[in-house]
């Protein structure tokens, strides 16, 4: 999933952008200067929380906004706002907003970018903390199943992103009943289909010193393959044989 750290971004009509579901996406130690929209959420754009609001822990985002207008960071078509925190120091210089520091949405105006007290000098790109990704998870998921603003193909590219960051990212614990459920629910729909079949393929080229693969995992994939049901047409353009 995206990781954008240590980007400047100048005389831009906007600095980072995104769009859809990316409930992974990282963003550290990135600078947007004389923007129009310093951070731009758009098309049902799901970025996750961005830092964190426990104070003394170091763990924010520590992004910088110098001289955007109108909006430091801008929100539009998006199904919850609320999810979207982005957490950094105002305190600690050049850490400040220039003009604006809320996220407006077509359904909420809310501050979002949240003051938190932290000694920035231990951040950098190689650290990850900050991000609270069990409880990040959690609230995604209970996003997708209550979400009624988004169209079947956003729920869908929504829920293939969200549950290939619960199945990978090692710091979510995933003995979390809703996560639990969910990883379960989808991994016998066609979602987690494509990811067994992508991972028997991968296995069977796996032993590099034979030159075919093994021919009992690529069965196995074929099958899964053949059983997966293809009644949405999203789904049918998974297929891998």
């Amino acid at each position: 999933m995206p990781y954008l750290c240590g980007n400047w971004v100048k005389n831009l009509w906007e600095g980072l952008e995104f769009e859809g579901p990316m409930m992974a996406t990282k963003i550290k130690l990135n600078k947007m200067e004389n923007c129009s929209w310093g951070i731009s959420l758009d098309n049902a754009a799901e970025i996750g929380e961005q830092g964190n609001d426990l104070t003394g822990l170091g763990e924010v985002s520590d992004n910088q906004w110098i001289g955007n207008w109108p909006f430091d960071a801008f929100a539009q078509n998006v199904s919850n706002p609320n999810l979207q925190a982005i957490f950094d120091t105002r305190n600690i210089a050049p850490y400040l907003l220039g003009n604006s520091s809320a996220i407006t949405a077509s359904n909420a105006v809310t501050s979002h970018v949240v003051p938190v007290p932290t000694n920035t000098s231990t951040i950098n790109c190689s650290n990850h903390s900050g991000w609270r990704t069990t409880s990040n998870v959690r609230d995604a998921i209970q996003l997708f199943y209550t979400d009624t603003q988004k169209t079947a193909e956003q729920k869908w590219f929504f829920e293939k992103s969200l549950y290939e960051w619960a199945i990978s990212d090692t710091t979510i614990d995933t003995n979390d009943s809703t996560i639990a459920a969910f990883i379960d629910s989808t991994f016998a729909r066609p979602i987690g289909v494509e990811m067994q079949i992508l991972n028997l393929i991968s296995n069977a080229y796996n032993d590099s010193t034979s030159i075919c693969p093994d021919s009992t995992l690529i069965a196995n994939a074929i099958s899964l393959n053949n059983s997966l049901d293809a009644s949405f047409h999203i789904d049918s353009n998974i297929k891998k044989f």
